[in-house]
C-alpha cells in the first residue's frame, strides 16, 4: 500500500509543488530580502500542500482503497524534473550566486508543464 501511495500522481505533484515553494522561498529571501511576503506565502502554500497530502495519505491508508500508481514513463518524467529542481535548490543553498528570481518562474513553469503532460497523456 505504501509504495502505491508514494508512486501516485497526487504524491508526485505534491512534492513537486513543495519543491517549487522551496525555490521561491529561497530566492525571495536571498535575492530580495524585502520580499518577505513572497517567501512567507511560499511557506504557507508548502505547509498547506504538505498537510493536505498527509491527510490524503492517512485516508487512503485507513480506508484501504486501492491507490493507482502512475505509469512508469510519466513517473520517470516527473521524478526527473523533481530531482533537477531539488538539486538546484540544494546547490543554490550552497552557492548563493546561482539563485535568481527567473529560476522561480522556471520552476513553476516546469510544474505546469508536468501537469499538462500528465493530463494530456491521460487523455490518450
Amino acid at each position: 500500500m505504501i509504495p502505491q501511495i508514494l508512486n501516485n500522481a497526487v504524491t508526485k505533484f505534491s512534492w513537486l509543488t513543495i519543491e517549487c515553494c522551496l525555490i521561491t522561498n529561497q530566492a525571495a529571501l536571498m535575492t530580495r530580502k524585502t520580499w518577505a511576503g513572497m517567501a512567507s506565502n511560499a511557506v504557507w502554500i508548502a505547509v498547506g500542500i504538505l498537510l493536505a497530502w498527509l491527510v490524503w495519505c492517512i485516508v487512503a491508508f485507513v480506508s484501504k482503497k486501492p491507490v493507482k500508481s502512475m505509469e512508469p514513463k510519466a513517473r520517470q518524467a516527473v521524478d526527473s524534473v523533481s530531482f533537477l529542481l531539488f538539486f538546484y535548490w540544494m546547490t543554490a543553498g550552497l552557492l548563493t550566486s546561482i539563485i535568481n528570481m527567473p529560476m522561480v518562474w522556471v520552476s513553476w513553469a516546469a510544474l505546469a508543464l508536468c501537469l499538462i503532460f500528465f493530463v494530456l497523456r491521460g487523455k490518450n
